[in-house]
């Protein structure tokens, strides 16, 4: 088999120990996992995983995937990607 070994987590730009120790927790362990779930949706795992990361988690997400940097995101994105996972946080408020 060829091609490109499969990163861990800890491998990808924008993200550190403390992203990957939560993404790990939330059953995410590679940027295949992340690519397949998606930025938003690994937000809220992490979030729903009783971690509370700040918006900086999702955009580094975002920018991982799309290999970019996090402050590279436009705000029309960054405004998309908030509105996406603070209607699935705020939900979860609402039924607890």
């Amino acid at each position: 088999m060829s091609g490109k070994p499969i990163a861990k987590i800890a491998e990808l730009r924008n993200l550190g120990k403390v992203s990957q120790a939560w993404l790990n927790d939330a059953g995410i362990y590679t940027e295949a996992d992340l690519r397949a779930i998606g930025a938003e949706e690994a937000y809220i795992r992490v979030w729903l995983r009783g971690h509370r990361p700040s918006l900086n988690l999702l955009y580094a997400l975002y920018a991982s995937i799309h290999n970019m940097k996090w402050n590279e995101i436009p705000p029309d994105v960054k405004a998309r990607l908030k509105s996406a996972v603070e209607g699935v946080v705020e939900s979860v408020h609402k039924r607890r």
